[in-house]
């Protein structure tokens, strides 16, 4: 299963205690300054919501769309900044940036706010 670390502040960099993320069916995952992205058993990539210093398991998985004909994922990686990198089923090589939309207030964002899929691009 996949875990998330609770408690972990300037003062307490080891955190407090770790703790099972419900609903993980990931074979593989990646992790962004601020985003996690997992690809599934049956090869979709999704995205974990909710993420914030005090729900650092977030609240729920989202499928995102892979990129096409496909639409299906065997490994990805992302940089810091959201630029997610794949390897199709097929063995083809994909890119997509992503566009990270965050709310202004201190609650997590609604479910309106969503990455903004700027397009796949082979490579």
């Amino acid at each position: 299963g996949i875990n998330a670390e609770y408690g972990v502040n300037p003062r307490l960099p080891v955190g407090e205690s770790w703790e099972v993320v419900p609903g993980s069916l990931c074979k593989h995952l990646s992790v962004s300054a601020n985003q996690v992205y997992g690809v599934t058993s049956s090869n979709t990539l999704v995205c974990r919501y909710g993420i914030s210093p005090s729900l650092p398991g977030g609240n729920y998985w989202r499928r995102l769309s892979g990129p096409a004909p496909h639409r299906t994922v065997k490994v990805l990686s992302t940089t810091l900044n959201n630029c997610l990198w794949c390897e199709g089923t097929q063995g083809e090589l994909y890119r997509r940036r992503v566009k990270v939309v965050h709310s202004t207030s201190c609650s997590p964002p609604p479910i309106t706010k969503q990455p903004h899929d700027e397009g796949w691009e082979v490579l």
